[in-house]
């Protein structure tokens, strides 16, 4: 035997039975957490979000030229203080696309 829903049931003109939605309860409230109280984890305990610095960049640099830029292991040393990923984006988006753009510059010398 079914058991009855505690939802009250109500009958539509065509017979069907409709489920009547009762309003959500005054009781029914969360809980205000403060921002400050909440901690962000960092990913990695070296990575830091800091602005790149000139030594920094020619480090990257350098270590690109003897190492070449390919596979993910080259990057895990190219820059102390930096992760892997912040020195392969740095390179793929800084300073790749500037030494290109100073190569095709002095293209036509």
């Amino acid at each position: 035997m079914p058991k009855s829903s505690s939802v009250p049931k109500t009958s539509s003109s065509s017979g069907n039975h409709i489920y009547k939605r009762e309003s959500p309860s005054s009781d029914d409230v969360k809980p205000s957490v403060p921002s400050s109280s909440i901690k962000k984890q960092s990913s990695s305990p070296n990575s830091n979000r800091r602005p790149w610095t000139n030594n920094e960049f020619l480090q990257l640099f350098e270590h690109v030229v003897k190492h070449g830029a390919s596979g993910k292991k080259v990057w895990e040393t190219a820059v102390e203080g930096r992760t892997a990923n912040q020195s392969y984006l740095a390179w793929l988006h800084t300073l790749s696309p500037f030494l290109k753009a100073a190569i095709e510059t002095r293209k036509g010398r």
